[in-house]
């Protein structure tokens, strides 16, 4: 297994295996609702327990892509996750690559954590070949959206993306690898 080391704090990053399941469906639980604190309970209960049950996440590390996991003195710290998928009309590319999730708790952020688990994964994408990555991002974080621009990606269109029942505006940003 490949580990990166950042020797200043103490993280390392990691490929994800079936036996992180639950401490990573945690993780993912937890760092969806500290993004996303202006949902309801509800909302993100009904979200949370459909996209982040122990289930989906075990059936998502077999056979999904790549989870890479940000981890420090055996605690999950973060996680970014990439997946071959349907890319929307906007993403002109032969073969993209979908960053699904990229999520770090807050005691995580701004130590370079965020860089690393996307240089990685987008390291991991080009070596199978896939030339292009896109993603979703919610048009109301502006943070994400700045961290992803700085990484090189850019704003291909829009979309729609429900949670818990409510539609919300997402960016689609790209990015050739």
């Amino acid at each position: 297994m490949c580990y990166i080391h950042d020797m200043n704090t103490g993280y390392r990053i990691r490929r994800g295996q079936v036996e992180d399941v639950i401490s990573l469906a945690k993780l993912a639980a937890e760092t969806f609702e500290a993004t996303y604190p202006d949902l309801t309970k509800k909302e993100v209960k009904e979200y949370v327990q459909q996209v982040f049950s122990v289930t989906e996440i075990r059936a998502e590390l077999a056979h999904a892509g790549i989870f890479l996991l940000v981890d420090s003195s055996d605690n999950l710290a973060g996680y970014s996750h990439l997946k071959a998928s349907d890319a929307p009309s906007e993403v002109r590319a032969l073969r993209p690559i979908e960053l699904v999730r990229l999520f770090l708790v807050d005691s995580a952020k701004g130590r370079g954590l965020g860089h690393m688990l996307l240089s990685k994964g987008l390291r991991w994408s080009s070596r199978r070949g896939y030339d292009s990555c896109w993603l979703k991002v919610w048009d109301q974080n502006p943070g994400a959206i700045g961290f992803y621009e700085k990484q090189g990606f850019h704003i291909a269109g829009e979309s729609q993306y429900t949670t818990g029942g409510m539609n919300d505006r997402v960016l689609l940003m790209v990015k050739s690898i």
